[in-house]
């Protein structure tokens, strides 16, 4: 990818976590509190930012082949609690990325959000770092409710409902799921080197175009 396409940009979907807002720290403390709060004791070693990135309760599930469905169901609901008590100061936003979306915005570009987390926990997140505004339309993988949405359908519908031509729409994200999103969706996507990529060299590689500073989506 180059310059001249990103010149005909017209349309970005950002995911969230990773991406826009700083939030392992705040990820790991809260899903810590909802484990002791439990009496569940694991390894120091399994709770690192790379388990984050998928939906809330696959990297629950991912975390113990002992948690049955009532136990990642439990540690959902007291982590989503929790979360919501934690102040702003612990999930603040990267560098540059609130005068990046401001300068989008004067150029009447149109932006959106794809996350997995709940609407509830997205809204709070966004008003909480004066993001909300910004954006056409946010998706999260409860949107439609029971039903839960994957990245490339959250993708897939973004550019269905707006009317969103592909060629001039990108994707910006940090992990696997994101760039596998894009990718069905059949739009550009760009990787960011600060999120919670498992594999960095294989998220690089797979990226249409990999940045290590929010800016460089500029053209």
């Amino acid at each position: 990818m180059n310059k001249n396409s990103l010149a005909k940009t017209e349309n970005y979907i950002f995911d969230l976590d990773g991406t826009l807002i700083s939030t392992a720290g705040f990820i790991l403390t809260a899903l810590k509190m909802a484990l002791d709060e439990m009496g569940i004791s694991l390894e120091p070693s399994k709770m690192h930012k790379r388990i984050i990135g998928p939906p809330l309760a696959v990297m629950i599930k991912n975390l113990s082949d002992d948690f049955d469905d009532a136990t990642v169901d439990e540690i959902v609901k007291r982590y989503r609690s929790i979360q919501m008590t934690l102040p702003a100061e612990s999930y603040p936003n990267f560098e540059g990325v609130l005068p990046l979306l401001e300068l989008l915005k004067s150029q009447n570009k149109k932006l959106f959000i794809a996350t997995n987390r709940s609407s509830i926990s997205t809204f709070h997140v966004l008003k909480q770092n004066k993001l909300h505004d910004f954006f056409d339309d946010i998706y999260t993988n409860d949107k439609h409710g029971e039903k839960k949405l994957s990245k490339s359908e959250m993708i897939q519908e973004i550019i269905e409902k707006h009317d969103l031509e592909k060629e001039t729409t990108i994707m910006i994200g940090d992990t696997e799921a994101d760039q596998k999103g894009a990718k069905t969706a059949g739009c550009t996507f760009i990787g960011v080197s600060w999120g919670y990529a498992a594999d960095e060299h294989k998220f690089k590689q797979g990226s249409d175009l990999y940045i290590t500073h929010i800016n460089q989506i500029l053209p």
